[in-house]
């Protein structure tokens, strides 16, 4: 080392030390410490005025940030991040699979919000295994289902209130009504279809209990004969398989194949009779 340079880090040294500062090796001030240090040996130490030194001194920085080194190796890959959304991968394939069919039209029936789905088709499954299970599950309830009853089937298509499913493949509409036949059909108000196929599609307080049996209309008639059907009337009775009521006050038809045409309690016991 030339002289000169261990002179000037002894005159360096002295003058922290007057300051009553301390250097740590390998350690920097909280805030850099600049002095003016002199070319010429044996000279003071000068504190810089405006961040300059007089003439033939050299402004130093002690303490300060040394210039950026060269870039270090690539450090080991961290450990995986928490995923953004809790779907799994398969889930959201699944959901961007679906987008394509649904369609939102802010105005649409009616001049109110809408959702089409198009090019697809939509199924309701109750999740059993067989279609002849009623879980509860798989029905379609249009609206809000007020005051409803008993509704236990499964695969039903519901509309109306008050409204009683025990089975299953059915169809009511109205107010309460009950379709207790498995792949039954109903509509109007208070009416039943209990027998497998039955229908009671009209009028009120009418009852289908029959495989096949139906009544279109009327008030208080009862089709309970295999496949018998009644259209109007008032408390009109179709007992008889293949028997028919077209309308009338009270009318009876228990005769197998037999027909009532109308008229004030016309009664028709016999295979193949009519009356009216």
């Amino acid at each position: 080392m030339r002289p000169i340079v261990v002179l000037r880090a002894v005159a360096v040294a002295g003058f922290i030390a007057g300051g009553s500062m301390v250097l740590v090796p390998g350690a920097a001030l909280a805030t850099p410490l600049k002095v003016c240090v002199p070319e010429k040996e044996n000279s003071p130490i000068k504190t810089p005025k405006a961040s300059a030194c007089p003439a033939k001194y050299k402004l130093t920085e002690l303490g300060g940030e040394g210039a950026k080194g060269e870039k270090g190796e690539r450090g080991e890959k961290g450990e995986r991040g928490e995923s953004g959304s809790e779907l799994t991968k398969a889930e959201q394939d699944a959901l961007k699979a679906i987008l394509p069919c649904v369609t939102y039209i802010a105005s649409g029936i009616d001049g109110k919000p809408t959702v089409q789905f198009h090019a697809c088709n939509v199924q309701i499954v109750s999740g059993a295994t067989y279609e002849e299970e009623a879980n509860g599950a798989g029905n379609l309830v249009i609206g809000l289902d007020e005051k409803p009853g008993t509704q236990t089937g499964s695969n039903n298509l519901v509309v109306g209130s008050q409204q009683n499913y025990t089975s299953w493949g059915a169809i009511l509409g109205g107010n309460s009504n009950t379709a207790s036949g498995p792949y039954s059909a109903v509509l109007g108000v208070d009416n039943t279809a209990s027998g497998v196929d039955a229908t009671a599609t009209g009028g009120g307080f009418n009852r289908a209990t029959e495989l096949g049996a139906s009544v279109q209309g009327g008030s208080g008639n009862e089709a309970s004969g295999g496949y018998s059907s009644i259209s109007g009337g008032f408390e009109g009775w179709a007992k008889g398989e293949w028997a028919s009521v077209s309308g009338g006050w009270e009318p009876f038809a228990s005769g197998k194949y037999s027909a009532v045409g109308g008229g004030d309690h016309t009664q028709v016991l016999t295979e193949y009779g009519f009356g009216d």
